[in-house]
């Protein structure tokens, strides 16, 4: 753009490409708070789900990344979690 070889009104993030990236096919679905709620109705039998369920809601986690956390990912003391893995369709990824 300062060179004038693109216009100034065009984003010059358009003309950027990354091989061996997707572009999304699907929107992504939320849930509502009350449809969060209900959820957490479900697994008043276990623990781990719930806890799993909360820690992704109050971090913000994509649905893969939740369950790929483990204990040693856990930083109590510094009060950090490392997000290192996720799981899609059962393959636990970096």
């Amino acid at each position: 753009m300062w060179r004038g070889d693109v216009a100034m009104q065009r984003n010059p993030m358009e003309l950027v490409t990354v091989k061996g990236t997707t572009i999304r096919v699907r929107k992504p679905r939320s849930l509502s708070p009350n449809d969060f709620q209900r959820l957490l109705d479900r697994f008043t039998d276990d623990c781990c789900l719930r806890m799993l369920a909360l820690l992704g809601v109050s971090c913000g986690l994509p649905i893969s990344e939740a369950p790929g956390i483990k204990w040693s990912d856990v930083d109590w003391l510094n009060k950090t979690i490392r997000i290192q893995r996720s799981i899609v369709k059962q393959v636990i990824g970096t």
